[in-house]
């Protein structure tokens, strides 16, 4: 989701109109592929990065990896079959 008041640039990214979860008020999200994906979301991570929005700039990857890499074998074994990805190879990459 996108928040103008974080700094978000509506007319700068691909959007499409959505329901903000929280507060049910129409919102506009960044477009998705058709798996779901983020449209910004390339083989090295993000890939509007310096641009990116608010709530992407808030999203810790590497705290991500490292609170993934101290849950039991089983379950980031589970896990991984949903996040494995991008985002997951970034956390990698900054957790060092």
């Amino acid at each position: 989701m996108l928040f103008p008041a974080d700094g978000d640039l509506i007319e700068t990214y691909q959007t499409f109109d959505g329901i903000n979860p929280i507060n049910g008020h129409a919102a506009k999200f960044v477009a998705q592929k058709e798996n779901g994906d983020c449209v910004y979301l390339g083989a090295e991570g993000c890939a509007i990065h310096a641009r990116a929005p608010a709530i992407c700039r808030k999203f810790d990857c590497a705290g991500l990896y490292r609170r993934f890499m101290e849950m039991p074998r089983a379950d980031r074994r589970r896990l991984k079959k949903l996040v494995d990805g991008p985002v997951m190879e970034a956390g990698r990459e900054r957790a060092k």
